[in-house]
């Protein structure tokens, strides 16, 4: 497909275009669609990096419609050939990254379907044998017209807090047991506060891999202290790091994230010496009451491991009786050299692939 120089305005047909991070125009058509700070270039850009990988910004555009897909292109994994040219994959940026349209496309599913079909068309022709992408939760997206070109799968329900709502009602609303948490940790003296000069990021990361070392953990989780300033730097006044403290000491810390009225809980942790206190109660009871004083209408705690109903999760839904349901979306745009991987992967792990699993693409599953 020929590309086109992009532009938003009358024209009779639909323009599609992919875009990098260094292109002034990322930023000009996301401000013009719902998005969160995963549509961002600099926290592309920076997600990209961990890929190992370049980020990209799909854009499709008739007349005021808009479809946008940020992704990262990866090359496939090297114990893997393929014939012909396919030499990549793609994945969207960690979180929720979703498709995200103008409100003039929103009910044009007419559109939404025709620049679907350029998505998948272009991405074969950059050689992407597939690709894997989390839906947003908050965000508009039709998904009829992203199942007709490949496969939803539902994972389970994530938890907002509406931050339009009174501060007393927020509380009301809160469960007991998290009140009651919360106001014994005050009595015994803990405070919350956000750190904006990050003085206490050595102190995050030191509670941050206490909390990852006692739920066992993926070494991809153990996101190194260096990429954690990296991305502080890349977003600026777009992620904000929240500390608690007892007599001096940090208990819990977090890190959000701002973007266009949404608060991210993006990642936390808590110190071994601390876990009984369950400082994270207080930590999310100051944030709901920083980030409304902000005007911020959203705050998505997210959900359980996986998407599921776990101890996780039904921690966060004690703040909030708001839900989501959370979708991911994958896409197959060579199935030949598709399948030929899942083939090799199969030979190489010894183990019969699962189709409907939870894992996409089942290539890139480790191999024990």
């Amino acid at each position: 497909m020929a590309r086109v120089p992009l532009a938003v305005g009358p024209f009779s047909a639909i323009r599609t275009e992919f875009l990098s991070t260094s292109d002034p125009r990322w930023n000009w058509l996301v401000d013009k669609v719902p998005h969160d700070v995963y549509h961002l270039p600099e926290y592309c850009e920076r997600m990209a990096e961990g890929e190992r990988g370049e980020a990209l910004l799909f854009v499709a555009a008739e007349d005021e419609r808009l479809f946008l897909a940020p992704i990262i292109v990866r090359p496939l994994p090297h114990r893997f050939t393929v014939e012909g040219f396919k030499r990549f994959d793609a994945i969207s940026p960690y979180g929720y990254p979703s498709p995200t349209v103008s409100s003039a496309a929103t009910s044009d599913e007419a559109f939404i379907d025709h620049a679907i079909s350029s998505f998948v068309e272009e991405l074969n022709d950059r050689d992407i044998v597939s690709c894997f992408v989390r839906l947003h939760p908050l965000l508009p997206c039709p998904s009829a017209p992203l199942e007709r070109a490949g496969t939803l799968v539902y994972h389970g329900e994530t938890v907002s807090i509406d931050l339009r709502l009174p501060v007393e009602e927020i509380w009301r609303q809160t469960r007991e047991d998290h009140r009651r948490g919360i106001n014994r940790a005050q009595r015994a003296g803990l405070t919350v506060r956000m750190d904006p000069t990050w003085e206490r990021l050595d102190a995050f990361v030191e509670v941050y891999y206490d909390t990852m070392r006692r739920a066992g953990a993926d070494d991809f989780y153990y996101f190194p202290r260096e990429d954690l300033d990296a991305l502080r730097r890349s977003l600026g006044d777009h992620i904000h790091l929240c500390v608690a403290e007892l007599d001096g000491k940090v208990t819990a810390a977090g890190l959000f994230t701002e973007a266009a009225g949404i608060i991210q809980y993006h990642l936390s942790g808590t110190g071994n010496d601390f876990v009984a206190m369950s400082p994270i109660k207080s930590m999310f009871h100051f944030v709901t009451k920083w980030a409304r004083s902000r005007g911020n209408h959203t705050l998505h705690l997210g959900g359980g491991v996986g998407g599921r109903n776990d101890s996780l999760f039904s921690f966060k839904e004690g703040f909030s009786s708001i839900r989501h349901p959370f979708f991911t979306w994958r896409l197959t745009t060579d199935v030949d050299a598709y399948r030929d991987l899942v083939r090799q992967w199969e030979a190489i792990s010894g183990t019969a692939a699962d189709e409907e699993g939870d894992f996409f693409p089942i290539y890139r599953r480790a191999v024990r």
